[in-house]
């Protein structure tokens, strides 16, 4: 579950708010669309959140704090 991954206060986080150029921080609604995929890497593929995080930010531009 994603219970795991601390995503409270993260949609105070605006897009582009600070940060590299570009860089966008994840809001709650980007952790619902992605859920399943967080999921099945962090629980199926036995990943470390470090390794979820880096995939999610390649694959979908989308930085956790």
């Amino acid at each position: 579950m994603l219970e795991r991954i601390h995503v409270s206060d993260m949609s105070r986080n605006s897009a582009g708010g600070g940060g590299a150029p570009g860089r966008r921080w994840a809001t709650l609604e980007d952790w619902e669309l992605h859920k399943e995929r967080i999921t099945a890497l962090y629980w199926d593929q036995g990943k470390t959140l470090r390794e979820v995080s880096e995939i999610m930010e390649k694959e979908h531009h989308l930085h956790a704090t």
